[in-house]
């Protein structure tokens, strides 16, 4: 309750004109103001804040069940069965070093000449 007297529904602080909230002069009405922020069109309680992405983090874990049954059942009709992949390197031959020969070339470099230093020369 607390809350919700001190934030509105999209979780912003309501803002006080006044210094202190000790000059709350119709204390009831201020508390029926407040909560009525939460209240839909027809007197019940919105969710809150917490319980709003909870929804939306369901609907997006279904939306992906959806997605990934789709494309399942494509992939069965087309291939004839699962997706066969490659075998994942283990933790070791991803992180171990791998000789240069095996390393990509970027196009069109070539190593840096070195060119040789010029002395310069005070002439008296």
């Amino acid at each position: 309750m607390l809350y919700a007297l001190d934030h509105k529904p999209d979780g912003s602080a309501w803002t006080y004109p006044w210094t202190s909230r000790d000059q709350i002069r119709n204390v009831p009405s201020w508390v029926r103001f407040r909560l009525s922020a939460w209240l839909d069109e027809h007197g019940r309680p919105v969710p809150g804040k917490s319980q709003q992405l909870a929804a939306a983090a369901a609907e997006l874990r279904a939306e992906q069940d959806r997605w990934r049954a789709r494309f399942e059942s494509m992939n069965a009709q087309r291939v004839g069965g699962s997706i066969e992949l490659a075998p994942r390197p283990s933790r070791m031959e991803a992180l171990a070093p791998r000789p240069s020969s095996l390393l990509p070339r970027r196009p069109g470099r070539t190593r840096p000449t070195v060119r040789p230093v010029r002395r310069l020369t005070r002439s008296g």
